[in-house]
């Protein structure tokens, strides 16, 4: 989960999973799901019912055995979000 200093514009980039309005956020939740012989992990942000794209394919196998921390490391790279807005992770 990651909580922002003050609710913070999202907006997901175009390898996200559907679509949705940007939207003020006070903190973002996710579930991540992936699956070994797609090759593929996924992000649910909660609230918004969105899927983001993590890793697939030969960046999923370079990925490895991934922690929580890599992936909100990789949420907020793919979301472009400014470190500075990050109250937590």
């Amino acid at each position: 989960m990651i909580t922002f200093k003050n609710p913070t514009s999202v907006t997901l980039p175009d390898r996200a999973i559907g679509t949705f309005n940007p939207i003020k956020r006070p903190n973002l939740d996710w579930i991540v799901t992936y699956d070994n012989t797609a090759k593929t992990a996924v992000a649910l942000i909660k609230g918004l019912n969105c899927k983001l794209s993590l890793w697939s394919g030969a960046e999923y196998d370079a990925a490895g055995q991934f922690t929580d921390n890599d992936v909100t490391e990789r949420v907020i790279a793919a979301l472009n979000l400014d470190a500075s807005t990050i109250a937590n992770k």
